[in-house]
């Protein structure tokens, strides 16, 4: 391209002709593939297959598409700017009124919060001073206890200051035993623990804000698997996943790029990679969840026997949610002494909670629980279906 510096920035109707500053040579060709006026030096290098034109002819070439050109910039081109420009307009308004909406359910979600922290707050206070009451009546009658022990010290000592002279030896040991008891008897006085408030945990209660115009998506790669339907897909990185379909007894690690397949003879419901990038799996063949390691072995975690492992995700406090379900009842018709829940876990199985019922203890939550995620607001989220 010939590097030119236009006096006429705006296009002064001066005759003017800039200098190729490449070859020193005035620039006297357009061309039409780049665009670009450039000097016949230029022509005949950088732009030799290209199509070019001396600016004399492009220029007659223009000066008589000159109206036509003029007439649709001014009748669409311009009118389509100025549709935008009121699009815009118009834009600004409803982005307003999103934003509006937006902080007036912030506030009345803030008002809520804050009214159920108070009724909270009463709560407590009710039965810190209900604990208050209870410990101080225990704190004065151990009062009064320590009262009488002062009393019988003293007059222990004074006794064995008096009459140790006069006092046989078994009489001697045994005052000096029962004033070592008086002296040494342990008091338990109860105490207040402090309790910190979480930050993260006050910001998860007033949720998050989701901005739609920062999300992207962008198609890694492309790969057909198989004929049948997905049953199961866990990004692993961004270019490799686990992959297994409704019909097959294992999942596969496949990579996207490379389109390379490895078999992993596990027979899963679902998985999910940690944060760690630890993979847990749901082994349903054996009721149990299991770990995979990068070298492709399997190692058995916990069991979830008697119940039927289904989805699993990492929750948001580093442990595992997981579904879980009898194998004896119908899966879309539980009856009363069916099992269906979500349970929260550590890393090595050990319960936290179980989500089953609802508050009355008897109304069952879900019906036949099949996958379960955890938001950035804590919220649990779980795939139920009916039939």
């Amino acid at each position: 391209m010939a590097a030119i510096s236009s006096k006429y920035p705006l296009g002064s109707p001066q005759e003017h002709i800039p200098m190729c500053e490449k070859h020193s040579i005035n620039i006297d060709i357009t061309c039409e593939d780049c665009d670009e006026f450039i000097c016949s030096q230029c022509a005949k290098t950088d732009h030799k297959d290209h199509d070019w034109k001396t600016i004399p002819t492009a220029g007659s070439l223009r000066r008589r598409d000159l109206q036509k050109t003029l007439g649709k910039v001014k009748e669409k081109d311009v009118k389509t700017i100025e549709e935008k420009i009121r699009n815009a307009s118009k834009q600004l308004e409803v982005n307003q009124k999103r934003f509006d909406s937006e902080v007036s359910k912030l506030q009345k979600h803030y008002d809520a919060i804050v009214s159920k922290l108070d009724e909270i707050r009463k709560n407590i206070e009710t039965k810190l001073r209900e604990v208050l009451e209870r410990e101080n009546a225990e704190l004065k009658r151990k009062q009064l206890d320590l009262k009488k022990k002062q009393i019988q010290i003293n007059d222990l000592v004074t006794f064995l200051d008096e009459k140790h002279n006069t006092m046989s030896d078994y009489g001697l040991i045994d005052n000096l035993r029962d004033l070592t008891n008086l002296v040494f008897e342990r008091d338990h006085l109860v105490e207040y623990r402090r309790g910190d408030i979480s930050e993260v945990l006050l910001e998860s209660m007033m949720g998050q804000i989701l901005d739609w115009d920062a999300i992207t998506i962008t198609e890694r790669g492309l790969i057909q698997y198989g004929d049948e339907g997905i049953y199961l897909m866990e990004a692993i990185n961004e270019e490799s996943s686990f992959v297994s379909d409704t019909k097959s007894n294992y999942i596969e690690r496949i990579n996207i790029r490379s389109k390379k397949r490895e078999k992993i003879k596990i027979d899963a419901n679902d998985a999910c990679v940690t944060k760690q990038g630890d993979v847990y799996v749901t082994d349903r063949k054996n009721n149990s969840i299991v770990r995979l390691f990068s070298t492709g072995s399997i190692s058995k975690v916990f069991s979830t026997a008697p119940l039927h492992p289904g989805g699993i995700c990492q929750s948001t406090d580093d442990g595992l949610l997981l579904t879980l379900r009898d194998t004896e009842s119908d899966f879309f018709q539980p009856n009363s002494q069916s099992r269906r829940l979500v349970r929260h876990v550590t890393l090595t199985g050990d319960v936290i909670r179980e989500y089953e019922y609802q508050e009355d203890g008897r109304t069952r939550l879900f019906n036949a629980v099949r996958r379960v995620r955890q938001n950035g607001n804590t919220d649990i989220c779980v795939v139920n279906m009916k039939k």
